[in-house]
């Protein structure tokens, strides 16, 4: 099952992009990607948007998370009405 997060970021956004590129938790950045900017120089690409938008809100940027779990898909249930009636269902 897919589990899709947005977080918003409000305080430094250096340290919260450094912080999303861990190698550690997107294995090497392999998981990591990026839409209209570098992942490298998003932090100063995003502060230019802003600056150039005139943007005072509280908001610095969001943080977008993906998540999907691997696993056997789960054997389907008979209902009880399945077991009454053989091969109706």
């Amino acid at each position: 099952m897919a589990v899709t997060k947005t977080h918003p970021i409000k305080s430094t956004l250096k340290a919260a992009i450094d912080y999303i590129l861990n190698p550690e938790k997107t294995d090497g950045k392999l998981l990591a990607s990026s839409f209209g900017c570098g992942l490298e120089t998003a932090d100063i690409e995003f502060a230019w948007t802003r600056e150039a938008a005139g943007d005072r809100g509280t908001h610095l940027g969001r943080h977008l998370i993906q998540s999907l779990r691997w696993e056997k898909p789960h054997r389907k249930k008979r209902t009880k009405s399945a077991w009454n009636l053989p091969g109706r269902y």
